[in-house]
């Protein structure tokens, strides 16, 4: 249960500090930036949680060690449920912003 949870919390701070770098700091810091922000990321990723889960971040690498049978495949259930369970849970959430930012500037 540990490696899922490791696996949640890293695909969580990849989106937050990748993506939010790229939203919201774009202009300040450059595409330099952007891909730096992601690279540090993945970096800090790997040190935290790699010697616990291995630190895939993205259901694609975790298809790809199943595929090489470096990963079995249950593990693989539990990997990609935790990373696309943080990647739905952070889209339903910037839909819902976009929806009340939406309706907030219509008046009755």
């Amino acid at each position: 249960m540990k490696k899922y949870v490791c696996e949640f919390f890293g695909t969580f701070t990849l989106v937050f500090l990748g993506c939010g770098t790229l939203l919201y700091m774009r202009l300040e810091v450059g595409l330099l930036g952007v891909a730096l922000a992601f690279g540090m990321t993945v970096v800090a990723m790997a040190y935290t949680i790699g010697p616990v889960s291995g630190a895939h971040l993205n259901p694609a690498v975790s298809l790809g060690f199943l595929v090489s049978r470096r990963l079995r495949a249950w593990d693989f259930v539990g990997y990609a449920s935790a990373q696309c369970a943080e990647l739905s849970r952070r889209r339903a959430r910037s839909t819902l912003s976009l929806w009340k930012r939406s309706t907030a500037t219509i008046s009755p």
